[in-house]
């Protein structure tokens, strides 16, 4: 991806939301194969775009057909090389090799990845048009059962982490009292701040380990809000908390004095690991600028199949540790939020305002994750990489299903609320 962005080529996925949410086959095989055909891609395209898709292309016996293709606009192949393109260290003739490198081999290591898997690779190209490259392999369909168990955070002694201080900065309440009781569970002391400018009025009022910082804020966001700190003479390790997992959002986050960062939604033991190896680390310790980020959690693949529930609360609850009070405070807090989101998001609508829309659809989509309201999770989506200029007519149908769609999720989970707090005073 960065080659590509270093090109100034366009890098676009395309995943079909019919592939079923478990499929069982080789993740290594298939993405080396991507890597290997995308790769070959973006080396022969000097402008355009590298696209790479993968969609169901039909079922058999309890298998699912997934068609992956990975399509460029460079510089082709001529169809009377294309018998002998899989040849190792082959290449259509020396001029592109001496101008952009490389040999065939790619190509023949991903024919023989592809036939252990049972499938083939085809190419079409035209001299000058750009090529594609497609495969196609039968995957089991698994249930969440089939799914590798997490690894919970490896920590010592958890009682290392008692009464260390934690600013925590973010300016969505979801997202923030979530953060803040899987901090609490950890028995770290727990301060809040809504924006930056809150922020260096909070450390500035007391000294704290470690700082958590959302990037995407009002008032001030949390690029300047590090900066000062920085220039302030903090030391304080600060750990960006973003819902972008590009390479540049990275070194953005790195550049403006971030230790380090986590990208959202994550997992409580994903964050007290984070949290557990910066407050503890040795004296001394440097920051190491190229050490990978915590990735995220894959979001479920999406569904269409509206007989399943809108939501689910089974992370919630995992984390709720049965404590019900604390499912009822964190369903209010979503139910209010996204009421106010639906709202900013049709204001931003009827005046033309694109950088709303993207900012809301940010801000909404963890929570949106967290609760697996997976179509919506698309539409979020779809809003913020808009990549095209403000077109009403364009943008209103994806405002317009969002809207319907999470009225229903709130009415449901309205009727969900009613009922436990019900049961509470029972």
């Amino acid at each position: 991806l960065y080659k590509a962005e270093e090109k100034g080529l366009r890098f676009v996925t395309k995943v079909s939301p019919l592939i079923p949410n478990v499929v069982l086959g080789d993740p290594y095989r298939i993405t080396q194969i991507l890597l290997n055909l995308a790769s070959n891609s973006v080396k022969f395209t000097e402008k355009g775009e590298i696209t790479v898709e993968s969609e169901v292309a039909g079922y058999l016996n309890g298998q699912v057909i997934i068609a992956f293709s990975v399509c460029d606009t460079g510089v082709g192949i001529d169809p009377a090389y294309l018998d002998s393109i899989f040849q190792e260290f082959s290449q259509e003739d020396t001029s592109i090799t001496r101008k952009f490198g490389g040999t065939g081999l790619g190509l023949s290591i991903s024919r023989s990845l592809a036939r252990l898997m049972g499938g083939e690779i085809y190419i079409d190209s035209e001299k000058g048009q750009g090529t594609s490259s497609h495969f196609c392999l039968f995957l089991p369909i698994g249930t969440v059962q089939d799914l590798p168990q997490r690894k919970s955070a490896t920590i010592a002694n958890p009682q290392q982490l008692l009464g260390k201080r934690v600013l925590l900065v973010e300016d969505n309440e979801y997202n923030r009292l979530l953060a803040n009781t899987f901090l609490s569970n950890a028995q770290l002391t727990v301060t809040e701040a809504e924006n930056g400018a809150e922020a260096i009025a909070r450390v500035g009022e007391q000294d704290f380990d470690l700082i958590l910082m959302d990037v995407q804020m009002p008032v001030l966001d949390g690029f300047e809000a590090t900066k000062h700190l920085r220039q302030l003479g903090l030391t304080t390790p600060i750990i960006a908390l973003t819902a972008s997992a590009i390479n540049g959002e990275k070194q953005k986050c790195l550049a403006a004095g971030m230790d380090d960062y986590l990208t959202k939604p994550f997992f409580e033991d994903e964050l007290i690991q984070l949290v557990h190896d910066w407050i503890l680390r040795p004296l001394g310790t440097a920051t190491d600028p190229e050490a990978a980020p915590v990735p995220a959690p894959a979001p479920p693949a999406l569904s269409l199949d509206t007989s399943l529930a809108l939501y689910k609360l089974d992370i919630l609850l995992d984390t709720a540790r049965g404590n019900q009070k604390f499912v009822e405070s964190m369903l209010k807090t979503f139910i209010d939020g996204t009421y106010n989101a639906l709202r900013d998001l049709n204001r931003a609508l009827e005046v033309g305002n694109m950088q709303g829309l993207q900012a809301t659809a940010h801000k909404l989509r963890p929570s949106l994750v967290h609760l697996q309201i997976q179509p919506a999770v698309l539409l979020m989506d779809k809003l913020e990489n808009w990549e095209g200029p403000f077109g009403y007519d364009d943008l209103q149908p994806l405002v317009e299903a969002a809207d319907r769609l999470l009225r229903q999720v709130l009415a449901d989970m309205t009727t969900e609320l009613e009922a436990r707090r019900a049961a509470l005073a029972a």
